[in-house]
């Protein structure tokens, strides 16, 4: 014999029974719901026309009508899943539901009627006629069940998406240093010690003082890894180190320049102005202590 274990064919099938339990479970519940409101009239006509049961036989034949509607939630819950209401493919899904709801109605009829006439429910054998009588009724019940299974199929959806955004690795941290490839070897620079970033064609030049590095990158690339505290972009090909701007003066049409701790002058365009003033009014507030 081989050491190896089989897997056992029953096992598979646990998560699949757990859940057409619950889906009958939650179809028996909305039936009994449903048929509790429409008691109280069904059973004041069956009084006036002399046709009332028994409170006992009154319970059995809505517990047996329940079970029968419940049959038809695993049905009703996989057109659900199947073919959501959405704004992709409204019309077709609609319709495929909608079909789906006429033919459980029918099956739910005519399964009424068998048990009718074997004796296990009472009410009438005549399909044509309940289908006339009961068939809208029976219809309106099911598009209900329909509207809450989408109820609870895009809730769940929300939850397993949110569960999905929460259970994702986190964001890469910010960079700390630059390795800069030399004549000499290699050059670690501190990106503290980067007064601002300017893009030279397929080169980016970090100046630092009165040193200037060159590595290949591009300035979005590089944007996205840098620390939105520290720097921002200023122009389309420049991004400064928001501690080193000393001045900022205003040009015409809506364009700046700002100086930096070193003296440098840099273009600040509009487009950019008021995201830079906004992290500057931000930092001096929050180095004052005011936020």
């Amino acid at each position: 014999m081989s050491g190896v274990a089989l897997p056992d064919p029953a096992l598979p099938h646990g998560p699949a029974l757990r859940r057409l339990a619950a889906e009958l479970a939650l179809g028996a519940a909305y039936w009994a719901v449903f048929l509790l409101t429409l008691e109280p009239g069904n059973v004041m006509r069956a009084t006036a026309m002399g046709n009332s049961l028994p409170p006992s036989l009154e319970a059995i034949r809505m517990a047996t009508a329940s079970l029968l509607g419940a049959v038809s939630a695993p049905a009703a819950l996989a057109l659900t899943r199947r073919f959501p209401i959405g704004r992709a493919k409204l019309w077709r899904n609609g319709a495929v539901l909608a079909a789906g709801v006429a033919a459980l109605t029918v099956g739910l009829i005519v399964a009424s009627c068998l048990l009718a006439g074997l004796g296990g429910l009472d009410g009438s054998t005549d399909v044509p006629g309940e289908l006339a009588l009961n068939g809208p009724l029976v219809a309106f019940c099911l598009a209900g069940f329909v509207v809450l299974a989408h109820v609870l199929h895009f809730r769940r959806r929300e939850n397993r998406n949110a569960g999905e955004v929460s259970a994702s690795p986190p964001a890469r941290p910010f960079l700390r240093q630059i390795p800069v490839k030399t004549r000499g070897g290699l050059v670690v620079v501190a990106l503290d010690e980067v007064d601002w970033i300017e893009a030279q064609g397929n080169y980016l030049a970090l100046h630092v003082g009165s040193a200037v590095h060159l590595i290949r990158e591009t300035s979005a690339r590089l944007e996205q890894r840098l620390d939105p505290q520290r720097f921002a972009r200023a122009h389309r090909g420049t991004l400064v180190a928001l501690d080193r701007i000393r001045e900022l003066r205003p040009l015409g049409g809506g364009d700046a320049e700002i100086r930096l701790a070193d003296g440098a002058w840099l273009r600040l365009s509009r487009s950019y102005r008021g995201l830079i003033q906004g992290r500057l009014e931000r930092a001096q507030r929050r180095d004052q202590g005011l936020s």
